[in-house]
């Protein structure tokens, strides 16, 4: 049970900014107070990158927080997933000028001038930034709409942190800066869901350890996804990811290809689509000659992907960082061993030689050595398969991870002074969904 508080009180007025579509600069009008909604609640806006990712992710978080009387605003990239957020009672308000892989400046400066705008209309009281580029630009956009509370989630620091060209260190500096100047003040935290992108940051000089604390992985739901019977002819090894380099496909297909050559029979599922979008994405072109040559099976898109881990023997994400990954999670709810990389959000869901084994990255040889020793013995992937089911069961469900959020939201509201606020109960583990 946590404790969380809302109310009707404090309006607050602030200096409005208007966004003009057709330039990249922003124009503060006048100091007269524009026009407030009318509000009786407490009011959280959620930025994130696109609607599928709140879904798939975030879907349990948005739910209790409107099981809990929060007026829940979402702005995204807006695609297939609208109908099914709005049903839970909250409000889409599409992003239209967000472009999550371009650096240009006149992109950020239009998608800065539209968060700012939809702040001034909405006036939140707690701004929940999701992702990077969320957080960088809508950090910003909360300083200059006052917004009493920014929470900034970090799923993964990605290729900020991975990527050592001159452009990347130059970026690292800017937003380095930036998260500086935004994140400085009362009522302002960046949550992690690892220590290591913790870690990292703080050694980087970008945030303060006392403003950054570790709220974990999303978690998974225990009751759709469960051990189911596994009786397949030849192992079945699967992997669930977008199809991009960096999260170890190209390893993973020359680990199917020497198992292959050293004749070790099984087979291998590749679960998810290309992103064309990112740098890092293999081609369907890529995908379907691995497909045809016999070395992988290619799924697509899969939508009942606990269908998939029920009857699989064994899963697998050789990526190269993660923040901790979902695939991963829902694989230990199914009861699967699972075989991943030593690296950071992998390596914090699997305990080397317990639930499953650690390998280097980018290291094919070591994937296949691993996948082939499980496959020798199936005692020992059983056994490692209910240490899977277990750890789910004390660490990952998806409700622990909603109560660590509204415990932060809670903290840092009564910080910042938040005097929109009244308590109200939660109890969220009853109404969760996937």
């Amino acid at each position: 049970m946590i404790r969380l508080s809302v109310s009707s009180s404090g309006s607050r007025f602030r200096k409005p900014f208007a966004a003009h579509s057709d330039s990249c600069y922003l124009e503060v009008p006048s100091t007269k107070p524009c026009e407030l909604m009318p509000t009786d609640r407490c009011r959280i806006l959620i930025f994130t990158q696109n609607d599928w990712f709140f879904h798939l992710h975030f879907l349990p978080l948005g739910q209790a927080l409107v099981d809990a009387g929060i007026d829940v605003v979402l702005t995204c990239l807006v695609n297939d997933h609208r109908e099914q957020i709005e049903n839970l009672g909250i409000r889409v308000q599409p992003m239209r000028s967000l472009n999550v892989r371009s650096l240009g400046v006149v992109n950020q400066l239009r998608t800065l001038a539209e968060v700012i705008g939809l702040m001034r209309r909405e006036r939140p009281d707690i701004a929940l930034l999701i992702s990077p580029k969320p957080i960088v630009l809508g950090s910003l956009a909360a300083v200059l709409t006052k917004v009493p509370v920014t929470l900034s989630l970090m799923t993964g620091l990605g290729f900020l942190f991975m990527d050592n060209s001159l452009r990347t260190r130059i970026l690292r500096k800017i937003v380095e800066s930036e998260l500086g100047f935004t994140h400085a003040r009362i009522g302002r935290r960046i949550l992690f869901q690892n220590t290591s992108d913790r870690d990292a940051m703080i050694a980087a000089g970008m945030i303060d350890e006392h403003k950054s604390p570790i709220v974990g992985g999303v978690g998974t739901n225990l009751d759709r996804f469960s051990p189911g019977a596994r009786n397949n002819d030849l192992p079945v090894i699967v992997f669930g990811a977008r199809m991009l380099r960096d999260k170890g496909v190209v390893e993973l297909v020359e680990a199917a290809r020497l198992l292959q050559e050293r004749g070790v029979r099984c087979r291998v599922q590749l679960c998810g689509d290309p992103d064309p979008g990112n740098p890092s994405s293999l081609s369907k072109v890529e995908l379907t000659a691995w497909h045809k040559a016999g070395l992988v099976e290619w799924l697509g898109h899969v939508d009942d992907i606990e269908r998939i881990l029920a009857t699989a023997d064994i899963a697998c994400l050789p990526s190269y960082r993660e923040g901790m990954p979902k695939f991963l999670l829902d694989a230990a709810a199914a009861g699967l061993p699972l075989v991943t990389t030593d690296v950071p959000g992998c390596k914090d869901v699997v305990e080397n030689d317990v639930n499953g084994l650690l390998v280097p990255k980018c290291n094919s040889i070591a994937l296949a050595d691993a996948m082939a020793e499980l496959i020798a013995d199936p005692q020992r992937c059983e056994a490692m398969g209910q240490a899977s089911r277990k750890r789910a069961e004390l660490e990952f469900a998806h409700d622990a991870f909603v109560q660590r959020m509204f415990k932060t939201i809670s903290d840092v509201a009564s910080e910042a002074g938040l005097s929109a606020c009244r308590t109200v109960d939660i109890s969220t583990t009853d109404r969760l969904q996937p």
